[in-house]
C-alpha cells in the first residue's frame, strides 16, 4: 500500500487523536476516504476506530497503535513519536507523564523545536536547564559521573548524557572543543502559551501538572542539604478583582528583567554553582458572587 503524503507530519502534533483527525479529514477531502477504508487498512473495528479519532476511547494497546502508525505509512522515528504521545496524553500520574515528556522531546528532531510539544518539554526541564549552564563552566571536566555526584540529590550520569544530547540536539547549545560549550540562544524567558485549542490546553495541562510536581520532588529531596542562610522561600496569597491580575503579571514580568540582567552581569562560563527560582502564580478560587 502506497504511502499517502500527508501534508503535515506527525511531529506537529501535541496529542495523537488531534494527528489522527487532521490526517482522516485532509485525506476525506483529497480522495473520498471514509472511516471505512481506514478501518479496513488498519484492521480495527470502525466504531472502536472513530472513537479513538474523536478522542473518546484510549489508545492503549501497542497492537493497534502499530496497526494505524503502518496504515498512514509512518517512518520508524515517526511511530516513536506517535507512541510516546500516546503514552503522554493517556498518563495516570505527574511522574509518568515528566517521564513520558522527557521521552517525547528526545524523539522530537531538531526542526521542530518551535512547536508547542518543545515548549513544555525544553525549556522548563530542570535538569535540562541546570546542564546547558554547568557545561558551560570552567570546572565542566566532560565526567557525568563526576557531575552527577556534585547534586545534592539523586542525579543519574545517563540522566545528564541524555540532557547534554537534548541540548545539543536542538541546538541550545554548541560544542566549541573539547567539554567546553557555549549558549547559541537564551530560552529561559520563553512565556509558555496555554494553547489555542483543546488538544494544546489538555497537554498543557498535564505538562505543567507534571513539571510542578517535579519542583516539589526537587524541593523535598533537597531539604537536607539546604544552606538556611541562602535558602529563601515566600509564598503570597492574595484577593484581588479578577480584573487586575494583569497588574500582577506585570510585577512577575519585571522582577524576571531583574534577574535576567542580573545573570547577564555573571554569565555561565564564570559561574561555579546553579540555583533556581521560581515564581507562580496559580488560581485558587474561581470568581466569588
Amino acid at each position: 500500500m502506497a504511502k499517502y503524503q500527508f501534508k503535515s507530519s506527525v511531529f506537529e502534533f501535541c496529542h495523537f487523536s488531534e494527528y489522527l483527525q487532521a490526517y482522516f479529514l485532509d485525506r476525506k477531502k483529497s480522495n473520498s476516504y471514509t472511516i471505512d477504508k481506514f478501518s479496513a487498512d488498519t484492521g480495527l473495528a470502525r466504531a472502536n476506530l472513530w472513537r479513538i479519532i474523536e478522542d473518546k476511547a484510549p489508545l492503549n494497546e501497542r497492537a493497534k497503535s502499530f496497526a494505524i502508525a503502518k496504515a498512514i505509512g509512518m517512518t520508524a522515528d515517526e511511530r516513536q513519536y506517535f507512541e510516546a504521545l500516546i503514552d503522554f496524553n493517556q498518563s495516570e500520574s505527574s511522574h509518568e507523564a515528566l517521564d513520558r515528556l522527557d521521552t517525547l522531546i528526545e524523539l522530537l528532531p531538531k526542526k521542530y523545536m518551535e512547536t508547542f510539544v518543545a515548549r513544555f518539554g525544553i525549556f522548563p526541564h530542570w535538569l535540562t536547564q541546570a546542564i546547558k549552564e554547568i557545561v558551560q563552566m570552567p570546572s565542566f571536566d566532560g565526567s557525568y559521573l563526576n557531575l552527577s555526584r556534585k547534586f545534592r540529590f539523586e542525579v543519574h550520569s545517563h540522566e545528564i548524557k541524555r540532557a547534554l544530547e537534548v541540548l545539543l540536539q536542538n541546538n541550545i547549545i554548541k560544542k566549541v572543543e573539547k567539554n567546553t560549550y557555549e549558549s547559541t540562544n537564551n530560552f529561559d524567558s520563553i512565556r509558555m502559551n496555554v494553547g489555542t485549542n483543546e488538544f494544546e490546553k489538555k497537554f498543557a495541562k498535564k505538562a505543567v501538572y507534571a513539571l510542578q510536581s517535579k519542583q516539589l520532588d526537587l524541593a523535598y529531596a533537597a531539604s537536607n542539604h539546604f544552606d538556611l542562610e541562602h535558602c529563601y522561600m515566600v509564598n503570597h496569597t492574595i484577593s484581588l478583582p479578577s480584573d487586575k491580575i494583569g497588574e500582577f503579571e506585570k510585577l512577575i514580568l519585571i522582577f524576571k528583567s531583574e534577574i535576567e540582567t542580573l545573570m547577564k552581569k555573571y554569565p555561565s562560563n564564570q559561574a561555579n554553582q546553579v540555583i533556581q527560582i521560581n515564581t507562580s502564580m496559580l488560581p485558587l478560587t474561581d470568581v466569588l458572587d
